[in-house]
């Protein structure tokens, strides 16, 4: 069984060297959060491999049947992984979220915000911001407090011209 663990990790320690590798050529700035979600999506595909593979050889259809769908579409599931379906993945951001995303300089936090927009960038903010990029961190928060402008802006010369 040790041998077995071994591999893996080696596997495993091998796919996230290459991820890094290639990302550092790409983004030296932010290499490691990339190496990440690329060794996340890797992983997630080799074990939806291994479970395709272990349901053929039960015997299993690989397909979902009609009424398996209904059935986890029912309980607000897709596929049997648990996540909600886009159209309903639209949860406004935490006031912890929000309180972030303040500290960070971000001066209106729209109220349409979802958790995993707001999660995006800050999972973005907080990268640039541990590897000392104060540069880019800066460039995110302007752009973003620019985009509010325009829109209080063009919701002004909406009300003005009604």
């Amino acid at each position: 069984m040790e041998k077995k663990i071994e591999d893996r990790l080696e596997l495993y320690s091998e796919i996230y060297q290459k991820a890094f590798e290639k990302a550092l050529k790409v983004n030296p700035n932010n290499a490691r959060y990339i190496a990440s979600e690329i060794f996340k999506e890797i992983a997630r595909d080799m074990r939806s491999e291994l479970i395709s593979k272990l349901q053929r050889e039960n015997g299993k259809n690989a397909g979902t049947k009609a009424e398996d769908l209904v059935e986890t579409e029912d309980k607000g599931k897709i596929n049997g992984n648990g996540d909600k379906p886009k159209e309903e993945n639209t949860d406004p951001a935490t006031v912890k979220q929000r309180y972030a995303l303040h500290k960070f300089g971000i001066e209106n936090v729209p109220e349409s915000l979802t958790k995993k927009e707001a999660s995006e960038i800050l999972n973005s903010l907080v990268c640039f911001s541990r590897e000392g990029n104060r540069e880019a961190v800066n460039e995110i928060v302007e752009r973003l407090n620019a985009i509010d402008e325009l829109k209080t802006k063009t919701n002004q010369t909406s009300k003005i011209a009604l």
